[in-house]
């Protein structure tokens, strides 16, 4: 399941996605479009990503496959849209090849890793803190 806690809305620009399980195809595709759709509205803030995959399984090919295919095809609209990834995963040769592969593939913006949730809250208020209009 992927579910979206907190769209980033309110006076904190951190989107908060929790994904529970194996994420599916027709998730995915309702995040996707979810995305296109905050990009075309002007005026939607800025926001931190934290992704918490605490209770994730690992999704199929597939699903990766769109996952790797959406970032490649959107790395404009991430920059546009987000100031940083955080990523929440417990397992750490997990975290390690994340890392790794954030090295082999970049995104348009900061990707971290943590641990924890709290970790990642506590990474982004430090990175909302240092955000020049703050």
């Amino acid at each position: 399941m992927l579910e979206i806690v907190d769209e980033g809305l309110g006076d904190e620009p951190v989107m908060h996605i929790r994904l529970i399980g194996a994420v599916t195809m027709e998730e995915s595709r309702g995040f996707f479009d979810r995305m296109a759709e905050r990009d075309r509205h002007g005026g939607i803030p800025k926001v931190f990503m934290i992704w918490d995959s605490t209770e994730a399984r690992m999704p199929s090919l597939e699903v990766l496959k769109a996952w790797a295919d959406w970032s490649n095809e959107n790395k404009e609209m991430t920059a546009r849209r987000c100031h940083a990834l955080v990523h929440v995963i417990p397992n750490a040769a997990v975290r390690g090849a994340l890392k790794f592969t954030s090295k082999l593939a970049p995104m348009p913006c900061p990707v971290h890793v943590t641990r924890t949730l709290d970790d990642a809250k506590s990474l982004v208020a430090g990175l909302l803190a240092a955000l020049p209009d703050r």
